[in-house]
Protein backbone atom coordinates (compact mmCIF):
# COMPACT_ATOMS: atom_id res chain seq x y z
CA UNK A 1 0.00 0.00 0.00
CA UNK A 2 2.84 2.43 0.95
CA UNK A 3 5.75 1.88 -1.12
CA UNK A 4 7.23 5.12 0.31
CA UNK A 5 8.91 4.58 3.89
CA UNK A 6 8.75 8.87 3.86
CA UNK A 7 5.71 8.85 2.93
CA UNK A 8 4.52 6.25 5.49
CA UNK A 9 6.87 8.50 8.11
CA UNK A 10 5.47 11.74 7.13
CA UNK A 11 1.68 10.02 7.76
CA UNK A 12 2.71 8.93 10.95
CA UNK A 13 3.92 12.16 12.24
CA UNK A 14 0.62 14.14 11.28
CA UNK A 15 -1.20 11.47 12.50
CA UNK A 16 0.81 11.56 16.07
CA UNK A 17 0.85 15.54 15.84
CA UNK A 18 -3.06 15.65 15.62
CA UNK A 19 -3.69 14.00 18.42
CA UNK A 20 -1.35 15.42 20.58
CA UNK A 21 -2.93 18.78 19.33
CA UNK A 22 -5.98 17.54 20.30
CA UNK A 23 -4.83 16.28 23.52
CA UNK A 24 -3.08 19.66 24.58
CA UNK A 25 -6.62 21.54 22.99
CA UNK A 26 -8.49 19.42 25.57
CA UNK A 27 -6.05 20.40 28.57
CA UNK A 28 -4.77 23.47 28.34
CA UNK A 29 -6.78 26.68 29.63
CA UNK A 30 -8.57 24.64 31.96
CA UNK A 31 -7.42 23.88 35.99
CA UNK A 32 -8.24 20.30 37.63
CA UNK A 33 -11.53 21.04 39.50
CA UNK A 34 -11.22 21.06 43.58
CA UNK A 35 -13.21 19.47 45.51
CA UNK A 36 -16.48 20.67 46.23
CA UNK A 37 -16.67 22.74 48.99
CA UNK A 38 -18.61 21.57 51.91
CA UNK A 39 -22.21 22.73 53.26
CA UNK A 40 -22.07 24.62 55.88
CA UNK A 41 -17.90 24.49 55.35
CA UNK A 42 -16.36 24.67 58.30
CA UNK A 43 -13.26 27.46 56.90
CA UNK A 44 -16.72 29.98 57.50
CA UNK A 45 -17.39 29.41 60.83
CA UNK A 46 -12.86 29.46 61.49
CA UNK A 47 -13.09 33.03 59.63
CA UNK A 48 -16.41 34.27 61.87
CA UNK A 49 -14.27 33.29 65.06
CA UNK A 50 -11.36 34.94 63.70
CA UNK A 51 -13.51 38.38 63.46
CA UNK A 52 -15.05 37.88 66.88
CA UNK A 53 -11.35 38.05 68.18
CA UNK A 54 -11.15 41.73 70.49
CA UNK A 55 -8.30 43.28 71.51
CA UNK A 56 -4.42 41.37 71.65
CA UNK A 57 -3.98 38.21 72.32
CA UNK A 58 -0.24 37.79 71.89
CA UNK A 59 1.04 38.55 75.56
CA UNK A 60 -0.93 36.15 76.75
CA UNK A 61 2.63 33.62 77.35
CA UNK A 62 3.72 37.02 79.83
CA UNK A 63 -0.22 36.83 82.04
CA UNK A 64 -0.14 36.03 85.46
CA UNK A 65 -2.53 33.46 86.49
CA UNK A 66 -5.60 36.07 87.21
CA UNK A 67 -5.56 37.97 84.28
CA UNK A 68 -5.35 34.56 82.09
CA UNK A 69 -8.29 33.60 83.75
CA UNK A 70 -9.99 36.84 82.75
CA UNK A 71 -8.29 36.89 79.32
CA UNK A 72 -10.37 33.14 78.66
CA UNK A 73 -13.35 34.33 80.12
CA UNK A 74 -13.69 36.79 77.75
CA UNK A 75 -12.89 34.47 74.62
CA UNK A 76 -15.96 31.90 74.92
CA UNK A 77 -17.72 33.25 71.58
CA UNK A 78 -14.34 32.95 69.50
CA UNK A 79 -13.52 29.85 70.74
CA UNK A 80 -17.33 28.58 70.09
CA UNK A 81 -17.01 29.67 66.86
CA UNK A 82 -13.89 27.83 66.50
CA UNK A 83 -14.87 24.48 68.11
CA UNK A 84 -17.94 24.44 65.82
CA UNK A 85 -15.81 24.79 62.62
CA UNK A 86 -13.39 21.77 64.03
CA UNK A 87 -16.61 19.99 64.69
CA UNK A 88 -17.28 20.27 60.44
CA UNK A 89 -15.40 19.61 57.31
CA UNK A 90 -12.90 23.25 56.48
CA UNK A 91 -12.02 23.05 53.06
CA UNK A 92 -10.65 27.03 51.74
CA UNK A 93 -12.73 28.31 49.13
CA UNK A 94 -9.72 28.52 46.61
CA UNK A 95 -11.76 30.70 43.73
CA UNK A 96 -12.45 33.96 46.65
CA UNK A 97 -8.56 33.38 47.72
CA UNK A 98 -7.30 33.71 43.70
CA UNK A 99 -8.95 36.23 42.98
CA UNK A 100 -8.68 38.46 45.98
CA UNK A 101 -4.87 37.30 47.39
CA UNK A 102 -5.22 40.59 49.60
CA UNK A 103 -8.23 39.75 51.06
CA UNK A 104 -7.04 36.04 51.80
CA UNK A 105 -4.18 37.31 53.67
CA UNK A 106 -6.08 39.76 55.60
CA UNK A 107 -8.57 37.08 56.50
CA UNK A 108 -5.57 35.01 57.46
CA UNK A 109 -4.08 37.81 59.74
CA UNK A 110 -7.95 38.08 61.66
CA UNK A 111 -7.69 34.25 62.13
CA UNK A 112 -4.38 33.45 63.28
CA UNK A 113 -5.28 34.64 67.20
CA UNK A 114 -7.00 31.43 67.33
CA UNK A 115 -4.26 29.71 67.98
CA UNK A 116 -3.15 31.87 70.76
CA UNK A 117 -6.87 31.58 72.16
CA UNK A 118 -6.11 27.96 72.34
CA UNK A 119 -2.71 28.23 73.85
CA UNK A 120 -3.88 30.08 76.52
CA UNK A 121 -7.06 28.45 77.12
CA UNK A 122 -5.00 25.30 77.59
CA UNK A 123 -2.24 27.19 79.92
CA UNK A 124 -4.93 28.20 82.09
CA UNK A 125 -6.54 24.69 82.38
CA UNK A 126 -3.46 23.51 83.39
CA UNK A 127 -2.69 26.18 85.96
CA UNK A 128 -5.94 25.10 87.55
CA UNK A 129 -4.62 21.38 87.44
CA UNK A 130 -7.61 19.93 84.64
CA UNK A 131 -5.32 18.43 82.34
CA UNK A 132 -7.53 16.52 80.41
CA UNK A 133 -8.94 19.85 79.52
CA UNK A 134 -5.73 21.22 78.75
CA UNK A 135 -5.12 18.57 76.48
CA UNK A 136 -7.97 19.13 74.55
CA UNK A 137 -7.35 22.85 73.65
CA UNK A 138 -3.76 21.88 72.90
CA UNK A 139 -5.27 19.31 70.42
CA UNK A 140 -7.48 21.25 68.90
CA UNK A 141 -4.86 24.28 68.42
CA UNK A 142 -3.04 21.04 66.67
CA UNK A 143 -6.45 20.37 64.35
CA UNK A 144 -7.03 24.51 64.12
CA UNK A 145 -3.53 24.12 62.31
CA UNK A 146 -4.33 21.45 59.87
CA UNK A 147 -8.28 22.23 59.15
CA UNK A 148 -7.47 25.95 58.39
CA UNK A 149 -4.79 25.26 55.77
CA UNK A 150 -6.45 22.73 54.07
CA UNK A 151 -7.24 23.28 50.58
CA UNK A 152 -5.14 26.30 50.62
CA UNK A 153 -2.08 27.35 49.00
CA UNK A 154 1.20 25.98 50.25
CA UNK A 155 2.05 29.14 52.17
CA UNK A 156 -1.28 28.79 54.19
CA UNK A 157 -0.17 25.22 54.87
CA UNK A 158 3.30 26.34 56.50
CA UNK A 159 0.93 29.35 58.62
CA UNK A 160 -0.89 25.77 59.45
CA UNK A 161 2.02 23.91 60.80
CA UNK A 162 2.92 26.83 62.91
CA UNK A 163 -0.56 26.45 64.07
CA UNK A 164 -0.10 22.95 65.05
CA UNK A 165 3.45 23.56 66.51
CA UNK A 166 2.08 26.03 68.79
CA UNK A 167 -0.31 23.33 70.01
Amino acid sequence: MFRNPRLLLLAFALVAGAILVALLELTMGRSPAGPPLPNPNGYDDLVKAGEAVLGNVRDWPDLDHDRLRDLVSTIAEPLRLLRLGLARQCIMPMDSALTNAAGMMNQLARMLPLVQLLAAEGRLRQRDHQPAYAARSYVDAIRYGNEMSRGGFIIIRLVGAACEAIG
